[in-house]
């Protein structure tokens, strides 16, 4: 979803791509009538539900990684960036709310009001700000990581494993999203120095082998026991976070990473609207209406053969809109906004300054 605003080789950016395509197919059940579907004996649309929707936070994990992957050799921040995160969410939020207001498309309460005007402070978009608390600690965690010794950043990362993503399994850590990005951020930083590392080596063959594995403990579950088991060991393995999840993510990253396609200026520019495609498709205010009104997918689920079909033409339909949203508003709107004006970004640049840590 972010990026920066340096040319990148196309490869890393069709993963971000890849990675909001899983992320919508996720939202697409999850925020639909998810329990109703896992209590339905297992059958083919549960199947495919498993293959086609489990993987919205190898998306997340994807997103953070690619970003901590690049952050590590930078200085400092960009409170810019910041500022450009916060309006943009802050002005969807906003938007959406007149455009689902205006249209009565759903009633809105004065506290559904009330916190579409403070987003991201009130977190309606628990990404954006989780990932805003977090960039603002990279530079502390970018001076921890090159404090230490590769040995001791590979002690560090075993000891993050298991009160992190193993710990997820059971419970939620306390540390929530925030600790799973700093998490990520130092297993990124400990790989980046370990070369050749045992994901540099065999991430084709474990990256399956893991997506696998995953899917038959799921089918496992839910074929024994729908409804509580299935649940349970879903939320368990791809919903928390869990060691499964980041086995796969980091996999699929360095099969990107390997491959060299050089620069595609229009692939880049489609891998820049995915912070825009997430904020618009995943609005609080919209869920209700796109997954169970607009596209109805609890009916598709009960009664169609083409389930899989209609999942992956939704997908890319609301990605192709969003998309198309995002750009016309880049075009238009960041031209228009106060970041732009040379005394802010003056104030951008000594915020910058006061933030590097030596």
């Amino acid at each position: 979803m972010l990026q920066s605003s340096k040319k990148r080789d196309s490869n890393l950016e069709i993963l971000r791509i890849l990675g909001m395509f899983l992320i919508i197919l996720y939202h697409s059940v999850r925020h639909a009538d998810y329990g109703k579907m896992l209590a339905e004996p297992f059958g083919l649309n549960s199947l495919i539900n498993v293959i086609l929707t489990s993987w919205g936070q190898v998306g997340n994990i994807l997103f953070v990684f690619i970003s901590s992957w690049f952050l590590i050799e930078q200085e400092g921040i960009c409170f810019k960036k910041v500022m450009s995160i916060f309006l943009q969410a802050w002005s969807y939020s906003v938007l959406i709310l007149v455009f689902v207001t205006l249209g009565r498309l759903r009633p809105v309460g004065l506290k559904e009001m009330v916190k579409a005007l403070i987003t991201p402070f009130y977190g309606g978009y628990w990404f954006i700000t989780t990932y805003l608390v977090f960039y603002m600690l990279v530079p502390v965690l970018r001076y921890l990581t090159q404090k230490v010794t590769v040995d001791t950043l590979k002690r560090i990362c075993l000891l993050l494993t298991i009160l992190i993503p193993i710990y997820n399994v059971f419970f939620e850590n306390p540390g929530a999203a925030l600790a799973d990005f700093c998490y990520t951020f130092f297993l990124a930083a400990y790989l980046k120095k370990e070369e050749n590392n045992w994901f540099e080596q065999h991430s084709c063959g474990g990256g399956i082998a893991g997506i696998l594995l995953v899917v038959a403990c799921i089918i496992f579950g839910q074929r024994l026991n729908p409804g509580n088991l299935g649940l349970s060991i879903t939320k368990h393995l791809v919903d928390y976070r869990g060691p499964a999840i980041y086995f796969i993510s980091i996999c699929l990253f360095y099969c990107f990473n390997k491959i060299k396609i050089g620069f595609h200026s229009v692939i880049n520019k489609i891998a820049k609207t995915t912070l825009g495609v997430y904020l618009i498709h995943d609005n609080e205010l919209l869920r209700e209406i796109l997954w169970n009104q607009l596209f109805d997918i609890i009916t598709w689920f009960e009664k169609s053969n083409w389930y899989a079909f209609y999942l992956l033409c939704i997908a890319s339909m609301i990605f192709l809109i969003c998309m198309i949203i995002e750009l016309i508003r880049s075009f238009i709107i960041s031209r228009c906004l106060i970041i732009e004006n040379n005394k802010v970004q003056k104030i951008c640049q000594k915020v910058d300054q006061w933030y590097m840590v030596k």
